[in-house]
């Protein structure tokens, strides 16, 4: 007989003992990959930087945006793999009866096992990600210094540690209810391809309401490995603002997984081992996900056609799940998941598209409720894949906005509800619906293109209205630019929106330079640079505010592409053909930085126009502390061209 005495007192402590033996091949692998991966990173930036010497010209923006995705995205690869293929061998004695049998059997808490193995690859998980970037950025950081924003690298890196961990806890809870490894591969692959799918199709629908606008892009953060795509698309532009919410929901994700994992194991039944799945809840709630993705897949058309395949195919999903897991068709549980989700989905299909919403779509307040509009175009209009759909080759579009220009004056604010009242007109609503009728399905079988003509020459567009009681509405369209093309260009053919936008909204105090280039219409192209003398900012800006106030509606439309930070994806920009037509000249405006030092802009607004541009040419590749706005001009810009030539331009 034993002694009580002798029996550990700890036996979670021994079950974490347990999974780091079973697990030890695993863990090296995954600790030595990524190892690899660093070292090898850090062998081609130090090999840059030591044959660049002294002319290694990349700073901290460039190495922070462009190296340093790709180490940190490798890393998360190396761990999320690793997650995948260990989380079954932590948990391999209850996909067998016998095994599973003794499993339970010993004198320890299942929750102890669990917390024990949960832990253990969280940890592992942590140590194969934090250890080697840390690594990597330390060496770099010893090969030349101040190379590293690392306040910019860590909101990145956590971004993808948490949406790693969450993945993780999410395979966790797959290989605890399953009851062959088969089982657990099949769940998991679910949870990863299918969430940001149905979530999708989810977001389109309700954007679908005429005037409603969603963030596609945070919504698929939701499924936790577009959590880790999400935080890419934010990288460039990574603010707290954007990378917050994406922590938050990573964290939300790794604590609901946890402690669904954690009841899940507690309750399993030994005898689900090699047969069904374990759980009355979790098992259906993937089985949902798997249906709404499958009628997703065709169902984001908003045609009757593209719901009946959605129909069918997110049953033809419930029977492959059904026979796989429960060796029946269906079963009643399934069946009414199945029934659940689609009449649920088919309902939103089919009330987002009814006249129902028209109070909603069609409000616009009266122009004396309105004490300011904030109104922002198209900065880079297409389609751009959000989440897992890339990865896939298909996606739905999202819309990132310009500056927006703000109205105050009351004859401007009538312009823009103009255009409001323009875009929900019925012709408008029905003719951008029928246009955006578009599937992943249709589209992966070639039958519909996000990047056909018709899409892409939409006018976008945010309203945000600012009311006198306090309150707001924000509407967002997309509109047809044949319908509205009028009153979109009345909104911006005024002086109140032109001084908003390029190059008129640029501070005059950060102006440095200028650098004009008169073109010689001649048989052959060609140009000079001619110095401009006592050249005022102000007076430039204002004499091309006039021209384009003068400008005829047609002219204006063909020239409004030069406002790219506010405009762009009505017209492309215009691209002048010099067999048919001949610019005057190019006028090449030069602007501080806004992280340029005061000592600095005082020592460049000293220098003579020549030296100065001699300076930022130089300075250009590797410090970045000017840069250039470019316009060319032809004889239309009557104001302009007179006042350029007034500064010595000699312009014909």
């Amino acid at each position: 007989m034993t002694s009580t005495a002798s029996k550990p007192k700890n036996y979670t402590s021994l079950a974490f003992k347990r999974a780091f033996k079973e697990t030890l091949v695993n863990t090296v692998l995954a600790l030595g990959a990524s190892i690899v991966s660093v070292i090898i990173a850090f062998s081609s930036t130090a090999a840059d930087i030591a044959l660049s010497g002294a002319n290694y010209n990349h700073d901290s923006e460039y190495f922070t945006v462009e190296i340093m995705p790709p180490v940190v995205f490798v890393l998360a690869l190396i761990t999320g793999f690793f997650s995948l293929t260990t989380v079954p061998r932590m948990f391999r004695q209850i996909y067998k009866k016998q095994s599973c049998d003794s499993y339970f059997s010993v004198p320890i808490k299942r929750e102890e096992y669990f917390v024990a193995n949960y832990f253990y690859g969280f940890l592992v998980n942590i140590v194969c990600f934090i250890l080697p970037l840390a690594v990597y950025l330390g060496a770099i950081q010893t090969m030349k210094s101040n190379l590293i924003d690392l306040g910019y690298v860590l909101k990145f890196a956590s971004v993808f540690m948490l949406a790693v961990l969450a993945m993780y806890s999410a395979f966790v809870v797959c290989a605890v209810i399953s009851g062959k490894r088969i089982q657990y591969l099949i769940l998991s692959l679910i949870c990863l391809f299918c969430t940001s799918t149905m979530l999708t199709g989810i977001a389109t629908k309700i954007c679908s309401i005429w005037g409603f606008s969603g963030d596609l892009t945070l919504l698929n953060a939701l499924s936790p490995i577009d959590n880790a795509i999400a935080g890419a698309y934010f990288y460039e532009g990574v603010e707290a603002d954007n990378v917050i919410p994406l922590i938050i929901i990573s964290l939300v994700e790794i604590i609901g997984l946890f402690i669904a994992g954690y009841i899940a194991f507690k309750k399993r039944k030994a005898e689900t081992a090699e047969s069904s799945l374990s759980g009355k809840v979790i098992p259906y709630v993937i089985l949902a996900i798997l249906v709404g993705a499958a009628f997703f897949f065709s169902a984001t058309g908003t045609g009757a056609v593209d719901i009946v395949v959605g129909i069918v195919l997110a049953t033809l999903m419930a029977m492959a799940f059904g026979g796989i897991f429960y060796k029946k068709v269906f079963t009643k549980q399934t069946l009414i998941t199945l029934i659940g989700v689609c009449t649920v989905f088919t309902t939103l299909s089919i009330v987002v598209t009814l006249p129902i919403f028209n109070g909603y779509v069609k409000y616009v307040p009266e122009a004396s409720e309105v004490d300011s509009i904030e109104f922002s175009s198209v900065a880079n209009y297409g389609s751009y894949t959000t989440g897992i759909n890339e990865l896939l080759g298909t996606s739905v579009g999202y819309t990132d906005f310009g500056d927006a220009i703000t109205f105050v004056e009351q004859e401007n604010i009538e312009k823009v509800i103009a255009l409001h009242n323009k875009s929900i007109e019925d012709e408008a609503i029905k003719t951008t619906r029928k246009k955006n009728n578009v599937s992943l399905l249709r589209t992966m079988l070639f039958m519909d293109s996000y990047y056909d003509d018709a899409y892409i020459s939409d006018a976008s567009y945010r309203i945000k209205y600012n009311l006198a009681d306090g309150s707001t509405v924000e509407r967002v369209y997309s509109v047809s630019n044949n319908l509205v093309t009028k009153e979109y260009y009345d909104v911006f053919q005024n002086e109140e929106a032109l001084w908003q936008l390029e190059p008129m909204k640029y501070d005059n105090e950060k102006f440095l330079g200028v650098e004009c280039s008169v073109y010689n219409n001649g048989d052959e192209y060609s140009e000079e640079s001619v110095e401009l003398v006592n050249f005022d900012i102000e007076q430039y800006k204002k004499a091309l505010v006039k021209d384009y106030l003068s400008m005829q509606r047609t002219t204006f439309i063909s020239e409004f592409d030069s406002f790219e930070s506010s405009y762009y994806g009505m017209y492309y920009g215009k691209y002048y053909d010099y067999d048919e037509y001949y610019p005057v000249c190019n006028v090449d405006l030069y602007f501080a930085n806004d992280d340029i030092t005061d000592e600095e802009l005082a020592e460049y607004k000293k220098m003579p126009t020549s030296r100065l541009l001699n300076a930022i040419y130089e300075d250009y590749d590797k410090n970045y502390k000017a840069w250039y706005f470019s316009r060319d001009f032809s004889n239309d810009y009557t104001n302009t061209v007179e006042y350029l030539n007034s500064c010595g331009a000699g312009l014909n």
